[in-house]
C-alpha cells in the first residue's frame, strides 16, 4: 500500500480559524494560528477571551501563557496564581509557581497545596516537596 500523506496539502490558516479558537477559549492556539496566518489577535479580543476563561475558573490556562507568549493579559500572574489556588487546582498552582520562580512569595499556599496533594497523590506531593524545597510537617 502506498503512502498518500505526501500528496496532502496543508491549507494556510485564515482569520476564521482564529475566531473559532477564541470562541472555544483557546487563546494560545488563536495567537499561534494568527501568527501562522500573518494576522494578529486584537487586544480587545484577547481581553474578552481571557475574562471568559478567568470567570470559568480556567486561570491555569492563562498562567501557561504568562512569559511564554507575546500576549498582554488583563490579569497579572499574582492574581492568576491566587485564583488557581482558590480553585483547588493544586498541581497547576505548584507547577506555575515553580516555572515562574515565585515560590518565596507563596510559601503558605505551597505548603497547603502539598498537604492537600498528600492525601490524594503522595508521590506527587513528595516530588513537589523536593522541587520546591519544602520540609514535611510532622
Amino acid at each position: 500500500m502506498r503512502d498518500f500523506r505526501e500528496h496532502l496539502k496543508q491549507r494556510r490558516p485564515v482569520k476564521t480559524d482564529v475566531v473559532r479558537a477564541l470562541r472555544r477559549g483557546q487563546l494560545g492556539r488563536a495567537v499561534r494560528i494568527a501568527k501562522a496566518a500573518g494576522t494578529v489577535v486584537s487586544q480587545p479580543e484577547i481581553d474578552e477571551t481571557a475574562k471568559r476563561l478567568f470567570d470559568a475558573g480556567r486561570s491555569g490556562e492563562l498562567l501557561a501563557l504568562v512569559g511564554s507568549m507575546e500576549v498582554s493579559l488583563p490579569f497579572d500572574a499574582e492574581t492568576l496564581l491566587v485564583r488557581t489556588f482558590e480553585a483547588r487546582d493544586y498541581h497547576t498552582f505548584l507547577k506555575q509557581v515553580h516555572r515562574l520562580g515565585v515560590a518565596e512569595q507563596h510559601r503558605n499556599r505551597i505548603q497547603a497545596s502539598i498537604e492537600a496533594l498528600q492525601r490524594r497523590a503522595p508521590s506527587e506531593a513528595s516530588a513537589w516537596r523536593r522541587k520546591l524545597g519544602v520540609r514535611e510537617t510532622p
